[in-house]
């Protein structure tokens, strides 16, 4: 046997070894994270979506109501009242394993496009993409917000998911001869994607004016017929969100009054707050897109023209996602909430892969690219075990904590309305939210309430708000600090 030839029979060994490695550690990151949705339960304005949903009695009706009077995200009403239609409360559940797996069909989908994929490249991709996205989810700010709380989760996931779909679309018409049909396919998608929230569709749209204007100054046809679709869809996304009745409802009840120069003075604390609460092992995907600017500026830095070319569009992409997103954000709320950075968490950990994706293709000649492609996941792997099992353990533990207390206080309520009268109080429980998050419960019964949270719960259960008593919170449990725990749930607080 020849060098070359024992040379490629080492590298095809290993490839095959690495990806059952892989795979393997992509089926219990999967799997952890459906078990994960199989724990989630109702909270915060699920309530009240469940209740307005109950109301309107259908999905047609839900969904003029919600653009009319709460906001104008008709992609993500639509979405959770079709869900909610076909599937009832399980769409709690069920939502958040779609999005999941809708996620990691695209990214898979896309890496197969990008990289040259020798063995078993169906495995390979969806491994990849799974850990991928995994690990973009584990360094959102929020894992309640972001993934398991069905009302804001299909806001920013949902919307991502859909705009990945988008991607996906123009990516794959890239690689043809792009005509009018698809061209219009392509604007409906992104229209659709944009309705889900209105941060995204700035984001979305300064992506295809990119595109499209490197079309025109390149000469190139083909970007300008891709870039366009994604920018007109996204503006009239925003037109219809923004423009909406319920939007300007929404911002005159948040009474916002913010300048361009206040929103800019508060970018630097906002991705501090990005920061602070986003998780340490997570910055891994940093580390290694560090490294990969470290590989190529030690090789080819000076004579690759499109190494640099990617970098410029990494960059950018993190700044449109993030200033984007805020920008946005502000305007139509004097707060920024955790659960808005899952764009621009999506947005970092897509950089940091593309970056690494640049230095196979520069480093790696084509037909050991998969090497590679499979080496970089699995350091990444060795690393983020450390922190993985405690992670998973902490939100197991929370996510049951939380459903027992759901049950001990529908069980309570269904006691006391069974053995009172019709005027008698009924004592509804706070329930804990020991994860990180901005969903509320009912307050302690010192505090004051807030009142569309009181009347959302109370009217869920059945009890008039008249009648309810707030009770104490639950009392001895504790979780293991952590950076996703809140810091009075954590077992070494005095």
């Amino acid at each position: 046997m020849s060098h070359s030839s024992h040379a490629r029979a080492v590298t095809s060994r290993f490839s095959r070894v690495a990806a059952t490695i892989l795979a393997t550690a992509a089926l219990v990151a999967f799997g952890t994270f459906t078990y994960f949705a199989t724990q989630a339960s109702i909270i915060a304005d699920d309530f009240s979506y469940f209740h307005a949903y109950e109301q309107a009695g259908n999905p047609i009706s839900y969904v003029t109501h919600h653009y009319m009077t709460h906001n104008g995200r008709l992609g993500q009403a639509a979405f959770f009242a079709f869900a909610y239609a076909v599937f009832g409360q399980a769409s709690l559940q069920i939502v958040p394993v779609f999005m999941l797996v809708m996620i990691v069909s695209l990214v898979a989908y896309m890496v197969r496009r990008l990289v040259a994929l020798t063995v078993a490249p169906l495995v390979v991709s969806y491994s990849v993409a799974t850990l991928f996205t995994v690990g973009a989810l584990i360094l959102t700010p929020s894992m309640f917000d972001s993934f398991l709380w069905l009302t804001s989760s299909t806001v920013y996931l949902g919307g991502l998911t859909f705009t990945l779909l988008a991607f996906s679309l123009a990516l794959s018409m890239s690689f043809k001869d792009v005509r009018l049909p698809g061209i219009l396919v392509l604007f409906l998608v992104t229209l659709w994607a944009g309705m889900f929230t209105e941060p995204l569709t700035i984001c979305t749209g300064l992506t295809g004016f990119v595109i499209l204007l490197s079309g025109v100054f390149t000469g190139k046809g083909a970007l300008r017929r891709l870039g366009l679709p994604l920018w007109l869809g996204s503006i009239v996304a925003f037109a219809l969100i923004y423009f909406s009745p319920g939007t300007a409802a929404r911002r005159e009840y948040y009474g916002t009054d913010i300048s361009i120069g206040e929103i800019l003075k508060s970018l630097p604390a906002n991705f501090r707050l990005f920061t602070e609460h986003s998780q340490e092992w997570g910055y891994l995907l940093v580390v290694a897109a560090a490294l990969a600017v470290y590989g190529f500026a030690s090789t080819q830095w000076h004579e690759n023209l499109k190494f640099r070319k990617l970098l410029m569009v990494t960059v950018l992409v993190f700044l449109i996602y993030f200033v984007g997103q805020i920008f946005v954000a502000r305007t139509g709320s004097p707060e920024i909430a955790l659960r808005t950075f899952t764009n621009p968490t999506f947005a970092l950990a897509s950089c940091c892969a593309l970056v690494i994706l640049a230095l196979v293709r520069l480093l790696a000649p084509r037909k050991e690219q998969q090497s590679v492609v499979l080496v970089l996941p699995c350091i990444l792997l060795g690393f983020s075990l450390i922190s993985a099992v405690p992670y998973g353990q902490t939100v197991s533990q929370a996510l049951t904590m939380r459903a027992t207390q759901l049950e001990v206080r529908a069980q309570s309520v269904a006691d006391q309305l069974a053995s009172g009268d019709a005027h008698s109080p009924v004592e509804l429980k706070p329930l804990n939210t020991p994860l990180v998050s901005q969903a509320v419960d009912l307050n302690y019964n010192h505090v004051p309430q807030i009142e569309w949270v009181l009347d959302a719960i109370s009217t869920w259960y059945g009890v008039d708000p008249e009648r309810v008593v707030i009770g104490q919170e639950p009392e001895g449990y504790c979780l293991p600090a952590s950076p996703i725990v809140k810091s009075w749930m954590t077992c070494n607080m005095p």
